[in-house]
């Protein structure tokens, strides 16, 4: 089958929703797929980078970059529509509003994944809801039945709606057997965290749990230089020694911090509206790790894993946080079972197996 995967993403970008988007491209071509990627051209020219390599994906996916002026809707679908009518593709993913609005014009069959927000009434977001009706609109993908249940409510399709969480790359995340020098420079326990510093994120909790456990170092490893800048102010602030900030890493250095971590944090807070509906890319890399994982109980990790793969902890509790990586630190049977079981669950839920979904229910669809 001939697949094309579309975004209107810039190429090079570290953003989670464009490392998905490229990653479920790698997923395709795993399946046996053909696969072609079109996305925008880097911000800035990077001559220097293998684009291919940087996201860990095969060379031999074709990529064609439109320019990046075109914006995000009409325009960046009009500029690829000409890319999907020369290759003619079995199945068109676009992580996009506009592109399944403009393909289903064309007869083309289509698959649209959307993690929009159940307060998105945006005009394009209601174009693609709409197109979610005709017929050669296959599927619409989201991450949570809160968000299903939202598009519904907003018009789309309930026959076309399809719920699936985010994936994981085991030939990026899986622990080798020999494992390169590690990243950090401490004989001490360290505890991780990877992903943007906002504080929903539950960043403010992680600093707070730091406070208590001074001999404990805490990485935060990602964040946008605005990010960056402000929790480092915090971090001075609260006079803390022990927490450093790593900064952004290309995703294929990641997996290093997660493998020489003792504990990894996945604390996103409950005081936002993402709590109900959230499926971090962090969640499976961190479960296939094999590093035992500290998360918060919110409606929507809940939703997707069970205590036999994290490890629980009440949201916004930073005491409890502490406790837990201090007892935690001290039962390797516990550990052994979080990350046999986590290890179980990310390898159930990779990138190739989410894509091998999707292309079976689209079928479904194409033959019903």
């Amino acid at each position: 089958m001939k697949v094309i995967v579309i975004a209107a993403i810039d190429a090079g970008s570290q953003m989670a929703h464009a490392i998905n988007t490229i990653k479920m491209a790698g997923g395709f071509h795993s399946c046996g797929h053909q696969v072609i990627l079109i996305t925008r051209k880097p911000l800035q020219k990077k001559n220097d980078v293998d684009l291919h390599d940087f996201y860990g994906i095969p060379s031999d996916i074709l990529w064609i970059q439109v320019p990046n002026f075109l914006g995000e809707h009409l325009l960046f679908a009009i500029a690829t529509l000409p890319f999907v009518l020369k290759y003619s593709p079995n199945l068109a993913y676009a992580r996009n509003y506009a592109c399944p609005w403009l393909f289903t014009k064309f007869d083309i069959n289509t698959v649209g994944e959307s993690h929009a927000h159940p307060s998105n009434n945006s005009r394009w977001f209601k174009k693609f809801i709409k197109s979610s009706h005709k017929c050669s609109f296959k599927a619409l993908i989201t991450i949570n039945e809160v968000l299903s249940e939202s598009y519904i409510e907003k018009g789309a399709s309930d026959k076309k709606l399809y719920v699936l969480p985010d994936a994981v790359d085991p030939k990026l995340f899986g622990r080798p057997d020999l494992l390169p020098p590690s990243p950090y420079r401490s004989p001490k326990k360290i505890a991780t965290y990877t992903g943007h510093l906002y504080d929903y994120k539950g960043i403010p909790t992680i600093l707070e749990a730091a406070k208590e456990l001074p001999d404990i170092e805490f990485h935060l490893v990602g964040g946008l230089p605005e990010d960056i800048d402000r929790q480092k102010k915090r971090i001075s602030d609260m006079k803390l020694t022990n927490v450093y900030l790593d900064g952004l890493k290309p995703h294929k250095e990641v997996p290093n911090y997660l493998w020489y971590a003792d504990i990894l944090l996945l604390p996103p807070s409950a005081n936002h509206p993402s709590a109900q509906w959230t499926s971090p890319v962090k969640a499976g890399e961190y479960l296939l790790s094999g590093t035992p994982v500290i998360a918060t109980s919110i409606p929507a990790l809940k939703r997707w894993f069970t205590d036999k793969e994290v490890e629980f902890i009440n949201p916004d509790e930073p005491h409890e946080m502490a406790t837990t990586i201090r007892c935690l630190l001290s039962d390797k049977k516990r550990t052994k079972e979080l990350t046999e079981n986590g290890i179980k669950w990310a390898l159930e839920n990779t990138y190739a197996k989410r894509a091998e979904k999707i292309v079976e229910y689209a079928l479904d669809q194409m033959s019903s």
